[in-house]
């Protein structure tokens, strides 16, 4: 991945990614590997031009269930008002997890 210049929206997807990388570094180390599998996975479904209510299908939140705390990171890129911010944020998140 190529580095960013250090905007507004990198810088917050790059402090988003140190939080989520701490949550990772919590769990249990027989689930760790699977849960962040899991995470990328879903995370890797996030469209920059296209807005998606990620937590609409979610009744109840559950940190353990690494799909929702992926759908929640990308309900908040989805928040941003623009794509441009949204997306440096999203590669900021990425390329410091």
């Amino acid at each position: 991945m190529k580095i960013q210049k250090e905007t507004r929206g990198y810088k917050y997807g790059k402090s988003l990614a140190v939080f989520v990388g701490a949550f990772f570094q919590i769990l249990p180390d027989d689930v760790r590997e699977e849960y962040r599998k899991e995470f990328l996975n879903e995370l890797g479904t996030y469209h920059k031009n296209h807005v998606v209510r990620e937590l609409e299908e979610i009744r109840e939140f559950d940190i353990k269930n690494p799909v929702h705390l992926a759908k929640l990171i990308k309900e908040s890129f989805h928040l941003m008002y623009q794509r441009t911010t949204s997306g440096k944020a999203l590669d900021g998140f990425l390329e410091n997890l």
